[in-house]
């Protein structure tokens, strides 16, 4: 790997990495995503209905990556000689066609994404926010509704009450 591939791996590496931070900061990816599915002509299709936000995200990440491949293939396709810079023609190529390119690339973006993660997800346990206490509370009664029993026990004694909440 000489100069010029380490630097296309270490300017992608940071694209990608960057890219992912972003997205685990968006706050509607998979909550909007609703599968519907529908028979059409003796075939079920599933579609993908996505709200408006999550495509945009979605479309807002796919864009940067693509700019940053189109950007960085067509300038080392054209760029033969750069005025007062060693050639870098054909680099991006050669390294999007390299498995050790592609390997080291995911393990950056995934190492690099860990500690975030697992800070997060600690915090989320020991602390959680306002909003993930009620998504919380309307799961649960969402279980409760689901069964139609409603449980409450009482701390200072051993008894627990089940109430049925719908006669059908």
């Amino acid at each position: 790997m000489d100069l010029w591939e380490f630097g296309t791996l270490i300017t992608s590496s940071c694209i990608f990495v960057m890219l992912i931070h972003i997205a685990a900061e968006f706050r509607s990816w998979v909550s909007d995503i609703i599968f519907k599915i529908e028979m059409v002509r003796q075939f079920s299709l599933l579609i993908f209905l996505i709200d408006w936000q999550t495509g945009l995200h979605m479309l807002s990440v796919l864009l940067s990556v693509l700019l940053y491949m189109g950007f960085s293939l067509v300038y080392n396709a054209v760029c033969v000689t750069c005025h007062g810079l060693p050639n870098p023609y054909w680099v991006m190529e050669h390294c999007l066609m390299t498995v050790p390119f592609w390997a080291t690339l995911i393990l950056t973006c995934v190492l690099a994404f860990l500690p975030r993660f697992t800070l997060k997800a600690i915090f989320c346990l020991v602390q959680p926010s306002v909003v993930q206490q009620s998504l919380l509370e309307r799961k649960h009664s969402e279980r409760r509704k689901k069964h139609g029993l409603r449980v409450a026990w009482s701390r200072n004694s051993t008894r627990l009450t089940v109430v049925r909440t719908n006669d059908t």
